[in-house]
């Protein structure tokens, strides 16, 4: 992806842990990325990044317009992450995840940008009853995670999509359970890695999931940006582990901790 006065990427949520990873692998191929944040947000870690700055919320239109203004590529990272609280907090990801990510990308393509790559969620496209991987064209009616974070997910990938036409390319990236080093806000994956390390976690039951490295979700995204195509959804995943098995290979590589779930 080539950086000129003409090609301004534009990334949100640039301050969590996968939106940080994102602008540092722009950085890495020599790109400044404009980056629009909340003012209220932890911006430490921007600190150690190369990016221009745009204070603003999703629900601002004018702020998001202007961050849209003469950008060419839309790489959105910004949603919130909730698998509790309530009606309070399913509202708020209404608002943040569906409602902001519908006005934002009105917006990209009023301003003219021609490319956008939605975050999605492995989640919105399902769990397999089997041992089997799925891919992209799993059917969400046979293995649909019936939940309210993944529902949403799930309705925030399709609107998106929907919202592809010529001149706009729309495109979704969905990751697995994301792990990885320099993480600025605690991300799931990472804080439930910690808590199955110090045995908080007491699993009886094998349960399986995929495991990605944030670094690869990045180059991922990175990717999506360049060369993928309109329409399309693209799921990230590494290998397929059990709690235990996670456990073990993260124990082998620090040399040290608990080398299996209490029972």
């Amino acid at each position: 992806m080539e950086s000129s006065a003409m090609h301004t990427i534009l990334v949100t949520g640039a301050s969590s842990f996968l939106g940080y990873h994102v602008a540092k692998r722009l950085n890495e191929a020599g790109i400044r990325p404009r980056v629009l944040e909340r003012p209220e947000s932890k911006l430490d870690a921007l600190e150690a990044l190369d990016v221009e700055r745009c204070p603003g919320h999703l629900d601002d239109a004018s702020a998001v317009r202007s961050a849209c203004t003469g950008v060419a590529t839309l790489l959105h990272v910004a949603f919130k992450v909730s698998f509790g609280g309530g009606a309070p907090a399913l509202e708020a990801m209404q608002r943040i995840n569906v409602e902001g990510t519908r006005a934002l990308l009105k917006a990209a393509a009023d301003s003219g940008v021609r490319r956008a790559v939605v975050t999605g969620s492995a989640l919105a496209i399902g769990v397999n009853r089997k041992p089997v991987p799925l891919d992209e064209s799993a059917s969400w009616s046979e293995h649909a995670l019936d939940f309210p974070y993944a529902r949403l997910r799930r309705e925030v990938e399709l609107d998106a999509l929907a919202q592809a036409r010529d001149g706009f390319a729309v495109m979704t990236v969905c990751p697995s359970l994301t792990f990885g080093p320099d993480d600025p806000s605690g991300a799931p994956a990472n804080k439930l890695l910690g808590a199955l390390m110090a045995g908080k976690v007491p699993v009886k039951v094998t349960v399986g999931f995929g495991c990605l490295d944030v670094r690869d979700f990045a180059t991922g995204m990175v990717l999506a940006g360049e060369r993928g195509q309109s329409g399309r959804r693209y799921l990230l995943s590494g290998h397929n582990v059990t709690a235990d098995q996670l456990v073990e290979e993260v124990t082998a590589m620090t040399r040290g901790g608990r080398s299996r779930l209490p029972r």
